[in-house]
């Protein structure tokens, strides 16, 4: 029985670690176990080291940027898989090369060469051990590359969203320290009076700014709602989904004040003049989920790669 481990993927992993080395023993009854079943203990041992690499709270946060002990886990287990193959009777070997030619179409070019190779598995009577374990390391490297990918690009999302949340707080600081620096508001009749965020006054005040964040705040959040209803099931330790969302947040804020201000600035004619608070509020929520305009790009970049993503297949390791 394996731990109860923090997070789903470490606990999917764990019981798969723990069926290869039964798988492991059972090949070996009877029989001399020979180098590659020590083989197979030694990247199983690697593999569970890394998928138990965590404390009470979870993984170091330097873990899951860098996710080291997620890269260790699976290219551990994706070795000790094809040793394994040493261990297997011909006639086990081919119940599994359905799956590894599935595993290999999903992420492998259609014109890439392994993939040539890999057909021919079914076409030639005279089968190869050697070919199999191939055609199994092309398709573990090439998803080994694409979750590195996935990786690297929900860090760049990590990163944009701090570089926003840094840019909307020193805007926000500076705003309501000095209201009339950036004015909210709108004096539709040329009046004294002025329509502003926070209601009816003579002059900008602190309160504006914090309104109008606030309220792209809920635009985005509803925005992010709807984006990513089309990646919440991807199977990845990586998050993409949440760092969509948290992306969008500061981004919505980010436009709401913008957007008021290209307004006031005659920027859209025709759209210069709000007569009421209700008015600058409604587009301070509207523009915070214009937001969507921009992120969406974002949206679309990260569906073409988790798109790449092998999904469940027979016989094999599955990233959760």
């Amino acid at each position: 029985m394996t731990d109860l481990l923090n997070e789903q993927w470490a606990q999917d992993l764990a019981v798969r670690v723990e069926t290869l080395r039964r798988l492991k023993d059972i090949a070996c009854a009877g029989a001399d176990p020979g180098p590659s079943a020590a083989a197979v203990d030694a990247f199983l041992d690697r593999a569970d080291a890394a998928v138990r690499k965590q404390n009470r709270r979870g993984r170091p946060l330097l873990d899951h940027w860098r996710g080291l002990s997620v890269t260790t886990a699976f290219e551990n287990v994706h070795a000790a898989e094809v040793f394994l193959v040493d261990l297997m009777t011909e006639e086990q070997i081919r119940v599994l090369l359905p799956s590894v030619m599935a595993r290999a179409r999903a992420v492998l070019d259609a014109d890439d060469p392994r993939l040539h190779d890999i057909r021919k598995l079914t076409e030639d009577d005279l089968f190869c051990r050697t070919h199999f374990q191939q055609a199994m390391r092309a398709g573990f490297t090439a998803e080994d590359q694409i979750f590195a990918r996935v990786r690297t690009f929900r860090n760049l999302v990590v990163k944009c969203t701090g570089l926003l949340i840094v840019m909307v707080g020193v805007m926000v600081a500076l705003v309501t320290t000095h209201p009339e620096s950036m004015p909210l508001c709108f004096a539709p009749g040329g009046g004294l009076t002025m329509a502003c965020p926070h209601g009816d006054h003579t002059l900008p005040t602190a309160e504006d700014i914090l309104i109008v964040v606030g309220l792209g705040l809920l635009g985005s959040a509803a925005a992010a709602a709807f984006a990513i209803r089309g990646l919440h099931g991807i199977p990845t330790p990586y998050d993409i989904p949440v760092a969509l969302a948290v992306f969008k947040l500061p981004l919505g804020a980010f436009t709401a004040v913008t957007g008021l201000l290209l307004l006031g600035g005659d920027f859209v004619p025709g759209f210069s003049a709000l007569d009421s608070q209700r008015q600058i509020l409604a587009y301070a929520l509207t523009f915070g989920y214009a937001q969507q305009l921009v992120s969406r790009l974002i949206d679309n970049r990260a569906r073409a790669i988790v798109s790449r993503l092998p999904v469940a297949v027979a016989g094999h390791a599955d990233r959760p």
